[in-house]
Order: C-alpha cells, then structure tokens, then sequence
C-alpha cells in the first residue's frame, strides 16, 4: 500500500497515511484527529541527483 502525505482544512494539520489506492480515491481515509474525510494531498519537493557526489534540494 502506498504512503499518503495529507492534510486536513479543518484542523489544519499534516499526516503521512499509508492507505489502498481505493480508500484515497472514495475518500474514505479520516483525519486521526478530527475525523473529518475532506483530506488534502500535500505535494512536496523531491531531490534530484546532479552526479552521484551530490544531492541538490528543489
């Protein structure tokens, strides 16, 4: 099962959720704390590798 960065507008705080592909699509992963299904993905900067001496930040 993949991981999920979330956030929830309603209490404003950021998860990492591991959840099916299915369970992200029908929204029916929950906020550990307020409940609330109306998640939002969080989409993060990845590194990318110039050579294999260094490791550059987005």
């Amino acid at each position: 099962m993949p991981y999920y960065d979330l956030r929830c507008p309603h209490c404003e705080k950021e998860y990492v959720i591991n959840a099916t592909i299915t369970e992200k699509t029908e929204k029916t992963i929950a906020c550990p704390d307020c409940k609330s299904t109306d998640l939002k993905t969080v989409f993060k900067a990845a590194p990318y590798f110039k050579n294999n001496d260094q490791v550059f930040d987005n």
